[in-house]
């Protein structure tokens, strides 16, 4: 919040042209249970509480209010949040946020 209040740009991507709330549901995902790519099997991952839920859909929130693109595209893949994460475990918890 101190960012957002200090001027950070919420529409800033990095080099692949993800961008703050791409990256920010994609380090939440490292919390929930993974799928391997090798072999399709799901990493347990840590739970989550109720108060890191909170947590989590409250910075997500900021970032939405503060201009964030909830639409925001992959310039590596070529898909949006949405396309990246839906039907996730971490979609779960924040699929709701992105209309």
């Amino acid at each position: 919040m101190v960012l957002l209040e200090h001027g950070a740009d919420v529409q800033a991507t990095d080099r692949y042209g993800r961008g703050v709330l791409m990256e920010a549901v994609e380090e939440t995902g490292r919390l929930r249970p993974i799928r391997s790519e090798e072999n399709s099997e799901f990493y347990p991952g840590r739970p989550v509480t109720e108060e890191m839920r909170h947590d989590i859909r409250r910075i997500f929130r900021l970032l939405i209010d503060a201009g964030t693109d909830r639409e925001n595209r992959s310039a590596y893949s070529g898909k949006t949040i949405r396309q990246h994460y839906e039907g996730s475990p971490v979609w779960e918890l924040c699929g709701d946020l992105f209309g």
